[in-house]
């Protein structure tokens, strides 16, 4: 007994000054964030029972920065602008929403939901604080390009036979996966699109070495070879908008296309070789319409339940609550993914919530595409790029819940907007601008 409570007081010590630490140093638990989602990736949730709550290396990580994220917001509570009632805001609803469910259902099964919105409340508490030096947010950029490059190092090794990736045995996957032999998950595959984005940046902005002009077409390669739709059509929103946010961005795309044809093709041929398997599945990958079918009628499903309140319309139901959609075809009620950031959203903190984020979202695309942002020796590589990168992961929520290790660019991008109160004077040189956000 004795011996157990001395590792407990280890334990909690050692969360604790881990999570003073971190909140030190923003960059730090950026790479222990990457670092953990990396090995998530490569070997599936290694988890371990802490009673009946599964935790894994990326759950401890996440629970750190969580902790340095509320000690860095609360130093600025006292500070006006909108982001502070917006942050607020989300966290009272979320926070509401959590405890009712505990009360309901209990702490562990309420808590096990509950990390599924880490990355959403580090982007707000952890990241927003992020020092905006022109040094710091490169080093964010490089880390993100590493751990892209780390990503596609890992289908690479899973498609050359190893156990890693989508095959690994203790890696949660669905039948699309095994059918399609996708090396990597969507939301890996979203990882390298934003690589592919800041990277393309990167080389049309700043100087760069030669080889480092081959990764824009090398991400956007092994995209096209992963097979998830949703990733397609958010770099083809990109590719659409590229000429009304950045040409000089739009000139590389031509050269950078070619080359990231070759290597897909070179991909697909290395991975299915020259039977008919690949076109077959790239046709249906291409055409079939059936997911997207499935998840409208699962989001009309939860949206139009005659059960709604007052309260879960304005607050949500609480955390915990099993969301039940109506299957036509089995007849019957099933508990199934809402396989929508938006929507599960309104449904856990409701429409407080969702316009919160939404606003914390949205309102930063507006910023950096504004005039006055475009030349700022802060936003690195480009406003442009972080403008895409942030409309990219706008759109990739629709049909999936947000990367943990991509919301924070929203947070960062949120800093930047933010760096005149966070005592930075570098933006109001560049811009002249004097107003709050």
């Amino acid at each position: 007994m004795l011996l157990t409570a001395l590792v407990i007081l280890i334990g909690i010590s050692f969360l604790a000054a881990s999570a003073f630490y971190a909140s030190r140093n923003v960059l730090l638990g950026w790479y222990g964030l990457l670092a953990a989602n990396a090995f998530w990736i490569a070997f599936g949730s290694r988890q371990a029972m802490l009673g009946s709550l599964h935790l894994d290396p990326s759950d401890i990580i996440s629970l750190i920065l969580l902790s340095a994220g509320l000690l860095r917001f609360s130093r600025a509570l006292g500070s006006p602008g909108l982001f502070r009632i917006l942050g607020l805001g989300f966290v009272a609803v979320f926070a509401f929403s959590l405890i009712r469910g505990m009360l309901l259902f209990g702490v562990i099964p309420v808590s096990n939901e509950g990390r599924s919105y880490i990355g959403e409340l580090l982007s707000l508490l952890y990241f927003t604080s992020i020092p905006t030096d022109a040094a710091t947010i490169r080093k964010f950029v490089k880390a993100y390009l590493i751990f892209g490059s780390v990503l596609v190092g890992i289908a690479i090794l899973h498609y050359l036979g190893l156990n890693v990736g989508a095959s690994y045995e203790a890696f949660a996957i669905d039948s699309a996966e095994v059918a399609k032999d996708r090396a990597l998950p969507a939301p890996a595959a979203f990882s390298i699109a934003l690589c592919f984005i800041f990277s393309i940046g990167w080389i049309t902005h700043r100087q760069s070495r030669s080889l480092f002009a081959i990764l824009p077409a090398v991400f956007v390669g092994m995209v096209v070879l992963l097979q998830h739709r949703t990733v397609w059509v958010v770099l083809f929103v990109c590719v659409a908008l590229l000429p009304f946010i950045d040409r000089a961005m739009t000139r590389r795309l031509i050269p950078v296309g070619i080359l990231a044809g070759i290597v897909a093709l070179c991909l697909a041929l290395w991975v299915y070789g020259t039977s008919s398997t690949a076109s077959n599945q790239f046709e249906d990958s291409t055409t079939n319409l059936g997911t997207w079918g499935w998840r409208v009628d699962t989001w009309d499903s939860l949206l139009s339940d005659d059960d709604q309140t007052f309260l879960s319309v304005v607050a949500g139901r609480s955390m915990g609550t099993p969301l039940l959609h109506y299957d036509p075809i089995l007849r019957v009620y099933e508990e199934a993914p809402v396989h929508s950031e938006y929507v599960n959203l309104y449904m856990r903190v409701g429409i407080i919530g969702l316009v919160s984020f939404l606003v914390f979202l949205i309102r930063p695309v507006f910023l950096l595409f504004s005039e006055r942002y475009r030349r700022s020796s802060l936003l690195f590589p480009s406003s442009s790029t972080w403008c895409l990168a942030i409309i990219a992961i706008i759109i990739y929520g629709v049909t999936y819940n947000f990367n943990p290790n991509a919301i924070p660019f929203v947070g960062v991008a949120t800093a930047l907007l933010l760096s005149r109160e966070h005592g930075s004077t570098a933006l109001l040189r560049d811009t002249g601008m004097t107003t709050r956000f």
